[in-house]
């Protein structure tokens, strides 16, 4: 048997015994959590290429809009509640 399958078929349940066993010591880490997730799961079922990943300027003005989107999304919200607070939205 291949060493490098072997291994690979032992990583999940070690995963998550280790999870089972460092919940406690993990959960303060609530907040990465889904950007690990997110990482992991782009990167394993994706064909890319690391390496060969390159930042367009397209990339970087939707990236911008896409915060500034947030941001005025958030503000307004925030505005909404603070005129009507027991307006449930």
């Amino acid at each position: 048997m291949n060493i490098q399958k072997h291994i690979r078929s032992l990583v999940l349940p070690v995963a998550m015994l280790a999870g089972l066993l460092l919940h406690s010591y993990c959960g303060r880490f609530y907040s990465v959590v889904p950007y690990l997730v997110f990482t992991m799961l782009f990167l394993s079922y994706t064909a890319i290429d690391v390496r060969q990943m390159k930042v367009s300027r397209l990339d970087i003005w939707l990236m911008l809009f896409q915060l500034s989107f947030c941001g005025v999304s958030y503000a307004i919200g925030s505005s909404a509640t603070a005129l009507w607070p027991t307006a449930s939205w």
